[in-house]
């Protein structure tokens, strides 16, 4: 299980499930998988479940407060928290990030 790419029509598929307690969605630009996306993924495969939400799915952006001008921008979700990356875009950054939500 990699990267699952995110959409407004199939955010509700995709979100509303929970397979892992933790979630990590990677708001971006981008229309592939960043290197760095990839390695956080592989790293943390059985840990949390990976999304990646591009710039044009402005209504996902707006749900989870995140401002286009500000991408790429990491947003990880528990059941009953959100809990938002405002570091550098580095896969020890992420890492770390990450691994601050599971010690929670």
């Amino acid at each position: 299980e990699g990267v699952h790419f995110v959409t407004s029509d199939d955010a509700d598929r995709h979100l509303g499930q929970w397979p892992r307690p933790l979630k990590l969605l990677l708001f971006t630009r981008k229309t592939a998988v960043p290197p760095i996306w990839a390695s956080v993924t592989d790293r943390f495969r059985g840990s949390a479940s990976f999304y990646q939400v591009n710039v044009a799915e402005a209504g996902l952006l707006a749900a989870f407060g995140v401002d286009p001008s500000r991408l790429p921008r990491v947003v990880g979700l528990t059941p009953d928290s959100r809990y938002v990356h405002d570091g550098e875009a580095t896969n020890s950054a992420i890492s770390g990030f990450l691994q601050r939500i599971m010690a929670l």
